[in-house]
């Protein structure tokens, strides 16, 4: 039927082997030499690299290049909703194309953007990513194909600022004066989509202290809470300002004495025994407060003005701390030693007038009583004590009225002898 047939084989060695079927129907087996073989395959691959430099040469490859970090813009704005969520978005491109289109392409000729043209209620939306390139390129890939937003109305609202100690240790019978905290700021402002602005109540200024034995000062960054107290973190949220300092005060107790004193001096260990009810208050305060304080004194007593055996006056207490006693007066028991008191009838009365003024004192004489040691007491008399008015400011009145005495002690006695109470005399002005 053939001629010749012919059959190639390569043997595991790398020989080449040719069978061909002759007329008569015999085989005749011919081996091509190894390096006949390697000279073909190196021709071969010689033709195979031409072609690659020839497809390189002419810009036909087709190859892809990516681009890193491209921006995407927001496009199709104008209602009155602001964008949130969107600083700093950006996507990542590989585009596709031939060599010789790729090497025109620049990282500025490839731009992404999601529109939200039509969109003019306030929600979250997620909305295609587009990306634009060059004619002659394709986008074969992109790193993100959706973006989620917040569209919403831009507002602004103020907040009140609130301190909240978390953990602290103090030595016993100290306390943490939470309700006296004091601040440098009082509220903060927020800006941001109203939907998030509804949800706040409170920026929250988070302490911890460790072991404290006197006042703190802390500085921290405030955090927006809402209603429930769970912290709200939204970058769309700006605050202004964004920390605040709190000054927290550190309270200890204190038990301290009361004790009196006497405008002149005629009170004293020789002249009376005086006992206070109560001899001692509780008061509470910072420790550098407390350590200034042995004593806490009562209203002065006026000796002149102690007609009675007791006498009842208020505590007087030092500023920055607080009487905790719930006790803010003390009676005062007076008992006299070797003291008593005289009666005299004072004629020696001084007026003080303007010239011009016409008037009459309806008394001659007025009854003083004075106090003092009983061996001073029983000299003194009514020589020894002058009355004295003063009229000035009746100058253009007119009628009868009282005007104040004042009782002044000679200078024999007035160390040791005082008067008791206030006085009065009547004069007419005509």
């Amino acid at each position: 039927m053939f001629d010749k047939f012919r059959a190639a084989a390569t043997s595991p060695e790398g020989y080449r082997f040719e069978a061909a079927a002759e007329g008569n129907g015999d085989y005749k087996v011919k081996k091509r030499s190894r390096a006949a073989n390697i000279m073909f395959m190196a021709v071969s691959l010689v033709l195979a690299f031409i072609l690659w430099l020839y497809a390189i040469s002419t810009g036909t490859q087709v190859v892809t290049s990516a681009i890193k970090a491209v921006p995407i813009t927001i496009e199709g704005g104008g209602s009155t909703l602001s964008v949130y969520n969107a600083l700093n978005s950006t996507v990542d491109v590989t585009i596709e194309g031939t060599k010789s289109e790729l090497k025109n392409v620049s990282p500025a000729d490839v731009t992404a953007w999601v529109d939200i043209s039509g969109i003019n209620t306030a929600g979250i939306y997620t909305l295609d990513v587009n990306v634009s390139v060059p004619d002659g390129v394709w986008v074969a890939e992109q790193s993100v194909s959706t973006m989620k937003l917040r569209l919403d109305n831009r507002s602004t609202t103020t907040v009140p600022v609130k301190a909240y100690i978390n953990s602290f240790m103090i030595d016993s019978g100290g306390e943490i004066g939470s309700s006296d905290m004091s601040y440098d700021i009082t509220e903060t402002v927020v800006t941001g989509p109203e939907s998030v602005l509804a949800r706040i109540t409170e920026a929250r200024l988070q302490v911890s202290l460790g072991k404290v034995s006197n006042s703190q000062t802390y500085t921290g960054v405030l955090e927006l809470v809402d209603s429930d107290g769970k912290t709200i973190r939204d970058p769309s949220l700006a605050i202004n300002p964004s920390s605040a300092t709190v000054t927290i005060p550190v309270y200890f107790k204190k038990t301290v004495p009361l004790k009196v004193n006497y405008r002149y001096g005629y009170f004293n260990k020789d002249t009376v025994d005086v006992t206070i009810n109560p001899e001692t208050i509780t008061i509470k305060g910072e420790t550098d407060d407390l350590d200034a304080i042995s004593e806490l004194n009562l209203n002065v007593i006026d000796e002149t003005k102690v007609t009675t055996d007791t006498v009842v006056q208020k505590v007087v207490m030092p500023e920055g701390v607080t009487n905790i006693s719930g006790t803010e007066e003390a009676v005062v028991s007076i008992v006299f030693k070797d003291t008593s008191e005289k009666t005299l009838v004072v004629n020696n009365i001084m007026v003080n007038a303007p010239d011009g003024l016409n008037y009459e004192l309806l008394s001659d004489s007025i009854n003083i009583t004075v106090r003092g040691g009983k061996q001073f007491i029983g000299y003194i008399n009514s020589r020894d004590i002058t009355a004295s008015v003063n009229l000035s400011f009746l100058s253009g009145s007119s009628g009868e009225t009282s005007v104040p005495v004042l009782v002044t002690i000679s200078d024999s006695y007035k160390k040791h002898v005082y008067p008791v109470g206030d006085y009065k005399i009547s004069v007419r002005v005509n």
